[in-house]
């Protein structure tokens, strides 16, 4: 009989309180979507435990089992429900910069890859370099995440070599994966010469740096940072697709916003009767998500969520507004991921 969801997380939850290595995810049968959900929290907690070891100077042979392990558990998460591995992450804004970005950056790896059809083994590949693309700034992502005057000379240096620092990095702590390394070292690179660290163009970059290159601004763009407001994600889309045309490759950047659609899980949209809601799963109709209010017309926050059918005149989704000027709703909205 395979493992349970809830007996493989109560492994996870034991093994970091004890501060060993996670253990491997296994094989699982159940499709309850708030599985995936939890699973993304117990995954941050992981992976900032990762990040803390590395950092103390902690971690050498044990680097790569831990962040293979959280790429299975990505893996099964994205199984079991990715609209709600999608969701906590846009719902996210308590968690580390350098936590949730890697994580969705992974995840949107994976749900390219296996759009496009990539096998499970160079899918897992691609989603260890999603959580470890920005590795060599790690020791300094604190900080440029509080910092609101003008990076130092240094912190431009860091930055504009970080993809080396990271490829030599993870080579240190024992990667041999030549995937993996070229992903993280070449997801600046642009289709038309202007990235960096190389100044690869066109098919000189492979494909798997272009789908990081796409997770990784995606997943940039909607985050908060200390010099700007996150975007909602339609409008990190349509900038992706404007801005970055020529730059990434548009056929990938298309292919990610048919897969995590127009309103992807977690967002936060106004609907046409004054409501605001929650986008809790995509459907065949991409601009039509089922959706669950929690604010009335009025703006009074409702006592529990109420589905919404967006496909009809009174409930048409009419725009995104920012998550950030929702958070005092964030218990009654993890509620619908939460509960059993």
């Amino acid at each position: 009989m395979s493992e349970q969801p809830e007996d493989a997380l109560r492994r996870v939850v034991e093994h970091e309180r004890e501060g060993r290595p996670i253990p491997a995810a296994s094989t699982t049968t159940s499709s309850d979507e708030h599985k995936s959900f939890e699973m993304l929290d117990l995954l941050k907690i992981s992976l900032k435990r990762t990040f803390d070891l590395y950092k103390a100077g902690s971690l050498d042979t044990g680097f790569v089992p831990r962040i293979e392990t959280i790429a299975l558990t990505i893996q099964q998460a994205c199984t079991h429900d990715s609209d709600a591995a999608l969701a906590n992450l846009h719902l996210d804004y308590e968690t580390s910069y350098a936590v949730v970005h890697h994580l969705q950056a992974a995840i949107l790896c994976e749900l390219i890859g296996r759009k496009m059809g990539v096998g499970g083994a160079s899918r897992l590949s691609l989603v260890k370099a999603g959580l470890t693309h920005d590795v060599g700034l790690i020791d300094i992502q604190d900080t440029l995440d509080r910092q609101l005057t003008p990076l130092t000379s240094l912190q431009r240096r860091r930055i504009a070599r970080h993809p080396v620092d990271s490829e030599w990095i993870l080579t240190s702590l024992g990667v041999t994966d030549t995937a993996w390394l070229d992903s993280v070292r070449h997801h600046h690179e642009r289709l038309d010469g202007s990235g960096y660290p190389d100044g690869h163009f066109d098919d000189a970059i492979r494909l798997p740096a272009r789908v990081l290159a796409i997770a990784d601004i995606y997943s940039a763009m909607v985050r908060d940072r200390p010099y700007r407001r996150a975007m909602v994600s339609g409008k990190a889309m349509r900038k992706l697709m404007l801005d970055q045309g020529k730059q990434t490759d548009n056929r990938l950047i298309q292919m990610m916003i048919k897969e995590i659609g127009v309103f992807p899980p977690g967002a936060i949209v106004r609907l046409a009767n004054g409501e605001v809601a929650v986008v809790k799963k995509r459907t065949a109709n991409s601009a039509c998500p089922l959706v669950h209010a929690f604010v009335k017309p009025d703006g009074m926050p409702m006592l529990a969520t109420i589905p919404r059918d967006t496909s009809t005149a009174d409930f048409h989704i009419e725009g995104m507004v920012p998550f950030s000027n929702y958070r005092g709703s964030i218990v009654i909205i993890r509620n619908l991921w939460n509960r059993p």
